[in-house]
């Protein structure tokens, strides 16, 4: 990473790193999922092809969802355990990036992350696209802390694309409301055009700081969107005995 990236980062609180992982990292991480929901489907006796590609697997998470959303949730939280998605968190080109923008040792904060969006599998009551929020607030890390979000797949604007906000990270904490996702920042506290909508490829990634705000991206219709997202913290220097450490995935300090 050159010094211009290094500053980039710095300016606008994230960066596109292109072809960053390798696709057989990613086909890794596939078929670890791809082996979680095939082995739901078969507890419920469904009808659906096994899933080998992207779109077989859209198939077979519709067919479980639509037998029992419960089953559907139960799946994806434990495609968030499987071994690929954490061999990957630990992959130098996931740490690399990283401490070439000052995190000397950093750490994995919270589990690697699944979104699935698809139209088709729209829990009740829950909520579908993520709103403007800072991810701070939920994993509070050093306060250099930083996101990695790899698509598994192509996404172009039009694709229910992330969407950052640049210069958001240097405004700090940012006030939020309660919303079905969690704390979304507060609509007053946003301008109303800002937002940039990240065109990505297979095998990049985008590093942002913990406190830019981002947003799933409206546009998308029933196109799939799928991407592990890698929260990492640090604490940026060693903590004194006046000083407070940051806990990980808690909502205090200890």
């Amino acid at each position: 990473m050159s010094a211009v990236d290094v500053e980039r980062y710095r300016r606008d609180g994230y960066l596109v790193l292109k072809r960053q992982f390798a696709v057989e990292a990613l086909d890794a991480c596939l078929e670890d999922i791809y082996a979680v929901f095939n082995g739901m489907a078969r507890r419920w006796r469904l009808t659906a092809p096994e899933a080998r590609d992207l779109p077989s697997l859209t198939a077979v998470m519709t067919a479980v969802f639509d037998r029992d959303v419960a089953s559907f949730m139960a799946a994806g939280k434990l495609a968030q355990h499987t071994i690929a998605l954490h061999r990957l968190g630990c992959d130098e080109a996931m740490l690399a990036p990283l401490r070439a923008v000052g995190l000397q040792a950093p750490v994995i904060a919270t589990r690697p992350v699944i979104f699935i969006i698809h139209d088709a599998l729209k829990v009740p009551g829950g909520y579908h696209k993520s709103p403007p929020h800072q991810d701070w607030r939920s994993m509070q890390g050093s306060l250099d802390s930083a996101v990695v979000w790899i698509p598994f797949a192509d996404v172009a604007p039009g694709g229910h694309a992330l969407e950052v906000l640049p210069g958001s990270h240097m405004r700090g904490l940012l006030p939020t409301e309660e919303d079905a996702f969690g704390h979304r920042v507060d609509d007053a506290a946003l301008p109303t055009s800002g937002f940039v909508a990240l065109e990505l490829e297979r095998g990049d990634a985008v590093l942002f700081s913990s406190f830019l705000v981002h947003r799933t991206g409206q546009a998308g219709g029933r196109r799939r969107g799928w991407r592990p997202a890698i929260a990492t913290t640090m604490c940026s220097s060693p903590p004194s005995s006046s000083a407070a450490i940051p806990t990980h995935t808690s909502t205090g300090l200890i």
